[in-house]
């Protein structure tokens, strides 16, 4: 969600809802945190109009080539996945049918 776009932890966390992903909000801050100590996450005080001071994360370019490398493996491995699935649908296909006793 971050590579389109910098955001704010509480709204990160509405989206993962809308998505149907239920977090924790202190295991996202958390894991917030922790990109951010590994360069991924670049993250800022706004104080907005109205309302209390918030953080705003951003991508950082480290971060986006970290998740092109996940999304990439992902692919991979799903790619792998669909190989065996198919593979095995063709051995179901293949087997002979057991005669009727």
């Amino acid at each position: 969600m971050l590579d389109a776009g910098a955001s704010h932890g509480y709204e990160l966390g509405r989206e993962l809802e809308a998505r149907g992903l239920s977090i924790d909000r202190a295991a996202l801050y958390r894991t917030l945190g922790r990109l951010e100590r590994n360069g991924w996450v670049q993250s800022r005080w706004m104080r907005p109009v109205t309302g209390p001071r918030r953080r705003l994360y951003r991508l950082t370019r480290k971060g986006r080539r970290a998740l092109e490398d996940v999304a990439g493996l992902i692919v991979d491995i799903r790619d792998i996945h669909d190989t065996f699935v198919q593979a095995h649908a063709h051995a179901v296909e293949q087997r002979p049918t057991p005669e009727l006793a």
